[in-house]
C-alpha cells in the first residue's frame, strides 16, 4: 500500500464501452502533459492528508481557468475533448482505468 498521496491535474473524458443495453460509457483519465499544469503535481505523506486535500482544492480554480481558456467541455457532453480535473490519489498519479471495462 502506498505511503503517500498525489495531487495532480488530470485530463478526463468519457469513452464508449459498447452497444449493450442501448450503449454504455465509462470514465477515463490521465495526468495531463500540459507542462504548466503538470508541474503543479505534488506528493504528500499519508500523515498530511488534510494538507493534500487543501492543495487539491487550491488547484480547482487553475483547472477551471484552463478549461475555459481552451473551451473544454464537461465529460458529460458529446463535444468533450478532454476536461481538466484535480484528483487526489494514493500513490503516484496514474491513468485510469487500468483496463477497458466490459459489460456484464
Amino acid at each position: 500500500m502506498p505511503e503517500f498521496f498525489s495531487v495532480a491535474i488530470y485530463e478526463t473524458n468519457r469513452a464508449f464501452g459498447g452497444k449493450e443495453e442501448g450503449g454504455w460509457y465509462y470514465d477515463t483519465g490521465f495526468p495531463t502533459n500540459r507542462h504548466d499544469l503538470a508541474v503543479l503535481t505534488r506528493m504528500f505523506p499519508k500523515a498530511q492528508e488534510e494538507e493534500a486535500r487543501k492543495y487539491r482544492e487550491s488547484l480547482e480554480e487553475v483547472a477551471s481557468e484552463a478549461n475555459k481558456e481552451e473551451n473544454r467541455k464537461d465529460p458529460s457532453s458529446v463535444l468533450c475533448n478532454g476536461y481538466y480535473e484535480v484528483l487526489l490519489m494514493e500513490g503516484y498519479p496514474q491513468s485510469y482505468p487500468d483496463q477497458k471495462p466490459h459489460y456484464e
